[in-house]
């Protein structure tokens, strides 16, 4: 009786030994291990001071794995979009992940007071849409503000000329800083849309803004990009350059002098 049981028992055993020695035999291949996510991140390729503009050849663009991200701080993908003009808010060293903190945009609130030079201060100068977008002009461009004057009328208040002979063209600021530019929406009659105008802000010195004041009273004005080591008093002309008959004529009357 005992050894039919005994035998019995073995029986049993070697059965569930094979069923678990066949479930073996077909369970699936684990699989394989996932790839680790990777992480979008910005880095700075060099340092960047406080308050200066990020070139794009500033910033390094990677995707690496999460655990690397994590070294840095940064836990989801940095989805920035490189903005000309864009300013750092803090020293940012090399190799440095930037992140949106650390930097500010040109349509953001509070831009400006970042941005501006000690001793200078913000003013706007009014322009066409073709001067900023033909003219290849944004966010830390070097311009030229050119005045065309006459001493026979105020071209301010009037494009229309009366006289052309006494018509002088000259640069009265060179050099000058654009710190943000600002798309001007303009409506015409019934609902026309009229083509865009711009507003550059500059930095100007306390005497440049005098000097802007009293052109954009007296003369029309114009802007443009200027040329890395041009001479800037090449920017001048008369009417005598472009009309060749034309020769100023001086004439000495008592007590003053006549340009005719």
């Amino acid at each position: 009786m005992n050894s039919k049981i005994l035998v019995s028992v073995a029986l049993i055993a070697i059965s569930l030994g094979l069923y678990g020695l066949a479930g073996n035999l077909t369970r699936p291949e684990v699989e394989a291990k996932k790839p680790e996510k990777r992480i979008k991140i910005w880095l700075a390729r060099q340092a960047v001071s406080k308050g200066e503009m990020l070139q794009r050849s500033d910033i390094e663009i990677r995707k690496v794995k999460q655990t690397v991200a994590y070294g840095y701080g940064i836990r989801g993908d940095i989805n920035l979009k490189f903005t000309p003009g864009m300013v750092s808010l803090e020293a940012i060293n090399a190799g440095q992940a930037i992140t949106p903190d650390l930097i500010i945009l040109p349509d953001q609130a509070g831009y400006l007071e970042h941005i501006i030079k000690p001793g200078h201060v913000p003013s706007g100068i009014e322009v066409d849409w073709d001067t900023v977008i033909a003219g290849d002009i944004h966010p830390g461009s070097l311009i030229d503000v050119i005045a065309l004057t006459s001493i026979d009328q105020n071209l301010a208040s009037s494009k229309a000329l009366h006289k052309f002979k006494r018509l002088n063209l000259s640069a009265i600021l060179t050099g000058i800083k654009v710190l943000q530019i600002k798309e001007m929406v303009r409506q015409g009659k019934r609902a026309e849309v009229l083509p865009s105008k711009y507003s550059l802000m500059l930095e100007l010195s306390q005497k440049q803004l005098a000097r802007l004041t009293i052109a954009k009273r007296i003369a029309e004005l114009e802007v443009h990009k200027s040329l890395t080591g041009s001479d800037s008093s090449l920017l001048k002309a008369s009417a005598a350059d472009v009309l060749a008959e034309y020769r100023a004529i001086t004439e000495f009357r008592a007590g003053k002098t006549t340009l005719n």
